[in-house]
């Protein structure tokens, strides 16, 4: 939660316990309830012997230190600096390294990937999906894909398994994402298996895609290539 911190004050749990908006209201004001009744009213009555609500203002000096520090420029400026413009410094200095030798071998290989990825063959796939796509939370959920790579290599196929569900504008919302699992590959013939255990109940659609994998690409959208399954 952003601008939450420890001891400088309370915040709602971030992720949702429910799908269902007004059941999670329900949830969140009982939550405010206890946070009201059990914390922050005791400890804003608490005195000490010299009248002097000491837990209180505990929280507005940790609030003070820990929390307004964050919002200012500064910090903004770190945060573009730390996740985005020291990574893209780095990364093209690693790739036009010794005549920009990394940056073309990993041009070769999308074009080598490229080359073989509709040899890819689907031989059978299998998921125990639930009657009317109605999941249940802590249940598990296996699912089983077996192909034949051909050519490539066996590091350079991954499988992803998507978990949707639907808004009430009718549109798939992306919910999770659980890579599978290479259980064995021998003569390009790889079997590959997750498990999926929901942490919420309820009606979800569900989605298998083959995408290429190399150490050198720093995220999927880097390389267009995609398959889906189902």
């Amino acid at each position: 939660v952003e601008g939450y911190r420890a001891y400088a004050g309370w915040a709602l749990p971030k992720k949702k316990t429910f799908a269902n908006q007004n059941l999670q209201d329900d949830v969140d004001a009982e939550t405010i309830y206890n946070m009201l009744e059990y914390e922050i009213v005791p400890a804003y009555y608490s005195f000490d012997d010299n009248g002097v609500p000491v837990e209180w203002i505990s929280h507005i000096k940790n609030t003070m230190v820990k929390v307004a520090p964050e919002f200012t420029m500064k910090r903004q400026l770190d945060d573009y600096y730390n996740k985005y413009y020291s990574g893209l410094f780095e990364r093209n200095k690693y790739l036009i390294a010794n005549n920009f030798e990394k940056a073309k071998e990993l041009s070769a290989w999308k074009k080598r990937i490229t080359e073989e990825w509709d040899n890819i063959e689907v031989l059978n796939y299998s998921f125990e999906m639930p009657d009317g796509n109605i999941y249940h939370s802590g249940h598990d959920y296996k699912a089983e894909i077996a192909l034949d790579i051909k050519n490539i290599p066996k590091e350079n196929v991954g499988v992803e398994f998507i978990v949707t569900h639907m808004s009430k504008k009718g549109r798939h919302e992306f919910v999770n994402s659980q890579e599978f699992s290479l259980v064995s590959c021998k003569g390009g013939k790889c079997l590959y298996r997750v498990k999926l255990i929901p942490e919420k109940a309820g009606a979800f659609s569900y989605g298998i895609r083959i995408y290429p994998r190399h150490e050198d690409l720093p995220h999927k959208q880097d390389f267009y290539l995609l398959r889906w399954i189902d």
